[in-house]
């Protein structure tokens, strides 16, 4: 009979006791549970949660309880150009969307270019729709000359051995066609290590987005660390320099200045035309000036309202096509006199500005002018005769220049009767030969406004009608008689 020390002995001499081979879960994501659905990543070989946003996909999002890649609002995984959708509807993001019904806040919007797009949107150049710009990894190659960054998702500047100096400067080198802090760590200081995915030196906690941050903490652009979250931000200096402080919302956003669908409009002759309703997310850049231009009729009352945070620096104007008719820091007003093109010009003192308008547009009774044509300054001056001059007419925010001429020696005197004042009173203004030098002026509001002056260094005078307010709308005579020898 055999010892049973000797067989176990022989048993493993023959192997028996080797441990398992233990079959790996996974090679790949999709062999995990649910697939790509599922959420769970395949790391050496097993089924694991993610820990932070770079885990995941760019159109996924870690979810920080669950630990599974999620997709972010507004993406799927249903198509990828409009053919796999239905008849009538359309890829957005991976959605099959109907344009007729959005699906929540998840919509479609047509584009042919950039412009078509809100800022943080793209055109896409296959499907023609806007998207959320996620970055050059989600798709869109970069402009000639310029290399995707794998760590931010924007496009640069590349460079090559011979042009490193200029694109570089004499700081960074050209490794991999990027201008780049670092290699490997050896290139970064003490305590620091290169992060080989941005070519960045980092602390230990050091990031570029919050997608390097394990959760729940996130990238603290203030000083590109992971931290808990800051509380709500409660001015520009609580954020990054890239950044500003919403203050309706206390978060800090991009400070960029983005183009609007309205860019370039950054001049008179360049004015983009609105017409009664809401334009949001709008944008402006520093010295940068947005011109907007807004045909109204004789009559017209037009209201202009910008929607902007109460931190910024914001200016807003209604013109005609010479002159400033109303200006302040977030609506004008104004009841025109004349039809014709008028325009709105929106500017800032920050480096960048993120508002909308709302334009109003009230249609009145048209004011009959007379004389017909306007003259609204010294330069387009009408010539005014001694005697009497009958059924003449002051329209809402308009003025009437005259120009008097007189013999060495002269003074002039004029005087306007008004037809019944429920209309308005009227403001008369005399000037000097150089059209800006005030010798008389009856505002008062009689029905029978008066001015005069004894003579002057000049051959001729100035005279001003126009309404005591920007509301009025009257009739009125006008005499002059010429004073002196």
């Amino acid at each position: 009979m055999k010892s049973p020390f000797l067989v176990l002995a022989l048993a493993l001499a023959c192997g028996h006791g080797k441990p398992p081979v233990v079959k790996p879960e996974c090679a790949v994501r999709e062999d995990c549970a649910g697939g790509l659905g599922g959420g769970l990543l395949c790391a050496d070989g097993k089924c694991v949660g993610c820990t932070r946003g770079r885990d995941c996909r760019l159109t996924e999002l870690c979810d920080p309880v669950q630990r599974l890649c999620t997709l972010r609002p507004c993406f799927g995984d249903e198509c990828a150009a409009h053919a796999d959708c239905a008849v009538g509807f359309d890829c957005v993001q991976g959605l099959c969307l109907d344009p007729a019904h959005p699906r929540g806040a998840c919509g479609v919007q047509l584009c042919g270019s950039p412009r078509d797009c809100n800022p943080g949107q793209r055109c896409n150049a296959r499907t023609f729709v806007c998207e959320q710009d996620l970055g050059c990894l989600s798709g869109s190659p970069c402009a000639a000359g310029q290399l995707c960054n794998p760590n931010s998702g924007a496009c640069e500047a590349g460079c090559t051995t011979a042009n490193a100096a200029q694109v570089c400067g004499s700081l960074l080198p050209c490794i991999q066609g990027r201008c780049v802090q670092c290699a490997s760590d050896a290139d970064c200081g003490p305590g620091l290590s290169c992060d080989t995915i941005a070519f960045a030196c980092r602390g230990p906690a050091g990031c570029g987005s919050s997608r390097d941050c394990a959760l729940p903490q996130t990238c603290d652009r203030a000083t590109l660390s992971c931290a808990l979250p800051r509380g709500p931000c409660t001015s520009n200096e609580t954020c990054a320099t890239d950044e500003r402080c919403e203050s309706r919302t206390g978060r800090c956003v991009s400070g960029a200045c983005l183009p609007d669908r309205f860019d370039p409009a950054n001049d008179q002759a360049h004015a983009a035309p609105l017409s009664p309703g809401s334009y949001p997310l709008l944008t402006l850049c520093g010295a940068e000036q947005d011109w907007f231009s807004v045909q109204l009729l004789s009559g017209d009352t037009v209201q202009v309202v910008a929607d902007t945070d109460p931190l910024e620096s914001f200016d807003l104007q209604l013109r005609d096509a010479t002159a400033v008719l109303e200006e302040a820091p977030s609506a004008v007003l104004r009841t025109v006199g004349s039809a014709g093109t008028y325009f709105v010009r929106a500017s800032t003192n920050d480096a960048s500005a993120l508002y909308g308008l709302r334009v109003q547009v009230a249609h009145g009774t048209p004011c009959e002018h007379n004389p017909p044509d306007p003259h609204p300054s010294a330069l387009q001056a009408l010539p005014l005769g001694v005697g009497p001059a009958y059924g003449l007419s002051v329209c809402p925010g308009e003025a009437t220049w005259f120009t008097i001429r007189v013999l060495a020696g002269q003074g002039v005197d004029a005087t306007a009767a008004l037809e019944p004042t429920a209309g308005g009173a009227l403001a008369l203004t005399l000037y000097d030969a150089d059209g800006q030098t005030v010798l008389a002026q009856d505002a008062a509001g009689s029905a029978g406004p008066h001015v005069a002056s004894g003579p002057t260094a000049g051959a001729r005078f100035f005279l001003r009608v126009a309404g005591v307010n920007e509301l009025v709308r009257n009739r009125y005579d006008l005499t002059l008689r010429v004073t002196g020898p």
